[in-house]
């Protein structure tokens, strides 16, 4: 951008599609904070306010920019600047994605079975060894030599 002027008619351009696109990324975190969908029902409710604050703070700095800058002639120096814009957005991306994207636990794992604690064994495993056809008949046939 090359002079003042086409730096305001630049800025003007261009705010209007990134204020769009920070709306858009509030309005998602807002909605998100509601849902009940079971993929994040292991997200904390501190941390749900927690993203609620910052979509709720950053709609609430959007508005009064938005604001100021609806009051200034189109020639004069843009208040809300398409950087700023840019900053804030990824700003507030940067707070809330690391929260919705947080991995699900994994299960502990199962506890043994009531059966088994009783017995000793785990997973099914006896202690005893259960003998072979072969090993018996093999024992006999060694008694019935030594006879």
């Amino acid at each position: 951008v090359e002079g003042p002027m086409d730096y305001r008619a630049w800025e003007f351009e261009h705010r209007i599609g990134r204020v769009t696109n920070l709306k858009k990324l509030i309005v998602k975190y807002q909605q998100w904070t509601e849902t009940t969908d079971e993929k994040y029902a292991h997200i904390e409710d501190d941390k749900r306010k927690e993203i609620a604050k910052a979509a709720n703070d950053m709609d609430a700095w959007l508005t009064h920019e938005q604001i100021k800058q609806d009051k200034l002639a189109k020639f004069e120096a843009p208040t809300l600047r398409v950087k700023d814009i840019d900053a804030k957005y990824r700003e507030l991306y940067d707070k809330c994605n690391p929260i919705i994207t947080t991995p699900k636990p994994k299960p502990p794992p199962p506890a043994p079975k009531e059966e088994d604690k009783e017995t000793g064994a785990t997973n099914g495993d006896d202690k005893e060894t259960v003998k072979t056809d072969e090993e018996n008949s093999q024992q006999n046939a060694d008694a019935t030599m030594t006879d």
